[in-house]
């Protein structure tokens, strides 16, 4: 991992089309523990401010990559905070304290290093269950909750797509004696199995496969299905996630389809989605104009008396 000091002090600027360029600046929650990286934009507004601030969490075998495209659309109006979720990216990798309410102990401390108080809270794969289980244990954080290609924990896994890779990543040795020395050629499979155009991330694969090699890479990703899903049901028995007050909106690929937006339905209260057509699972990736267009249009329908702090 990169040492956070210098990382804090690097900027890089990414054009856009038609748009201003992009500012995407390292940061790391120095405070906290574990660390967790994330990637802050900040709008060039015209006004002096931007409309409002968004999070982008990322799925498995991700990192804050996955959101690239997009924050280029979003970053021209909104304040962007994208994390590395642990385990992923440039996060800490700790030995233990994988599930989705740990993880939203991440989006947490990166609100409160970044100094935003609310944000619209968008979440893919992992990082929308992540997502979900945080706005219902921090309502007074998240203005909206967008969910994408995942599914509500409490709902009927019978109903479920059918994934390859969970109950191949749930079996101890099995996975890692596959996998080490073939990590790109694994997260390849993976992301071009669930896809309709996977093209559009071809270049991000090696990055995604490099983090798995990197000491306690792959450890920790496994994790998430070893030790998160065994802490997650563990919870689920123990609690019931508070219904959720926050506008939401639920959108699916060609993978799960109007699924997410049938499950949303039965734990929040003001709910719109549906599928985005001609994308796989890596909608962000695969056709982000769409993606933030229906994002955009989800802000616009759903005004706030408040803005978020920043």
């Amino acid at each position: 991992m990169s040492s956070p000091a210098s990382a804090t002090e690097r900027v890089d600027a990414e054009p856009h089309g038609e748009g201003l360029p992009v500012v995407f600046q390292d940061r790391y929650t120095t405070d906290a523990d574990p660390l967790v990286h994330y990637v802050r934009v900040d709008a060039d507004s015209p006004s002096g401010a931007p409309e409002s601030a968004l999070m982008l969490v990322h799925g498995f075998p991700q990192s804050w990559r996955a959101w690239r495209a997009s924050a280029r659309l979003l970053g021209q109006s909104h304040t962007l905070l994208i994390p590395d979720l642990r385990g992923f990216g440039d996060s800490a990798r700790p030995l233990t304290g994988y599930g989705t309410t740990q993880g939203g102990q991440d989006l947490l401390a990166v609100l409160d290093h970044s100094g935003i108080e609310r944000v619209t809270l968008v979440g893919h794969d992992l990082g929308a269950v992540v997502s979900y289980f945080f706005a219902a244990e921090h309502p007074e954080r998240v203005e909206r909750l967008v969910f994408i290609e995942a599914a509500v924990l409490t709902s009927d896994p019978s109903t479920w797509p059918t994934f390859w890779h969970w109950p191949f990543l749930t079996r101890p040795d099995l996975a890692e004696a596959i996998i080490t020395g073939n990590e790109y050629q694994f997260v390849r499979a993976l992301m071009h199995d669930y896809a309709e155009r996977p093209g559009t991330f071809e270049d991000d694969i090696e990055h995604y496969a490099c983090h798995l090699t990197a000491p306690g890479g792959l450890r920790s990703a496994l994790a998430w299905f070893r030790e998160g899903l065994a802490t997650d049901e563990a919870w689920l028995r123990a609690n019931t996630p508070a219904q959720l007050r926050m506008p939401v909106l639920a959108l699916g690929g060609a993978l799960w389809g109007d699924l997410p937006l049938a499950m949303l339905r039965e734990v929040a209260d003001d709910v719109r989605g549906g599928t985005i057509p001609g994308v796989g699972h890596w909608i962000a990736e695969e056709d982000p104009g769409a993606l933030v267009a229906r994002i955009e249009d989800f802000i616009a329908e759903t005004p706030l008396t408040s803005k978020p702090s920043t």
